[in-house]
């Protein structure tokens, strides 16, 4: 006779607020940044060993910075009222207990992974502080958790912020591109290509331009350098 012994995994539970967009929940809610210490929260960062992340890695001297002023040792109040996003790829990750008007309680598992969609050096810089100054671990982090998005929806989320943060940057613009194609989104990842195309074209003409123009003053100035040689006087 055999028996089944039921593992009781440990949760964090948490005060929050859901809001339904277009058949996504979204949770608004915050964490303690001792909790961001133990693994909770992953960037899906490109390594060689995880190519198909879509994250920058993030640099830790920005992490260093954002600590330094959590702690208050920048002066001025050391307040972060902006929310990271966070997501829960998974199914069964997240339970909500609604207590009317959307207002209810939010059960995360703990040894579950929500992925760092937007606000990975701040999350960095919270851990970090935590390691300078333990008293540090209850300070609150606002965040927002989506419940269900796909690794390339999160990429596209990714790539529309740094559009917005950066419009010149190509390699954003091609994350975006890549990441609309894979989820079948055709019509959008061909108008982002031709977008892309015809930035890119401009680009390429302005540092020609930009190339003529030097090559001219150059050019300009050896020629007075000669001319005033020759003539054994500056000329202008």
């Amino acid at each position: 006779m055999s028996s089944t012994v039921a593992v009781q995994r440990k949760v964090v539970e948490l005060p929050a607020l859901r809001i339904d967009q277009q058949g996504t929940g979204l949770y608004l809610t915050s964490l303690r940044a001792g909790d961001l210490v133990n693994g909770m929260t992953q960037v899906d960062a490109w390594t060689p060993t995880n190519r198909e992340g879509y994250q920058r890695m993030p640099v830790k001297a920005r992490f260093r910075k954002i600590a330094q002023y959590a702690l208050g040792k920048e002066g001025g109040r050391p307040i972060l009222p902006q929310a990271v996003v966070l997501n829960a790829r998974e199914a069964g990750v997240l339970e909500f207990q609604d207590s009317g008007a959307g207002f209810g309680r939010l059960r995360i598992l703990r040894d579950a992974t929500l992925w760092e969609v937007d606000g990975q050096h701040r999350l960095g810089g919270m851990r970090y502080a935590v390691e300078q100054n333990p008293d540090f671990k209850d300070y609150p982090v606002p965040v927002v958790i989506t419940e269900g998005l796909e690794r390339l929806d999160e990429a596209v989320r990714v790539a529309d912020d740094c559009i917005e943060k950066a419009p010149r940057e190509l390699g954003c613009r091609r994350l975006r591109m890549l990441a609309l194609a894979e989820l079948g989104r055709l019509d959008e990842a061909r108008q982002e290509a031709a977008s892309t195309l015809e930035r890119a074209r401009r680009e390429i003409e302005s540092q020609l331009e930009k190339e003529r123009e030097l090559a001219v003053a150059e050019v300009a100035t050896v020629a007075r350098q000669m001319a005033s040689k020759i003539l054994g006087r500056n000329v202008a």
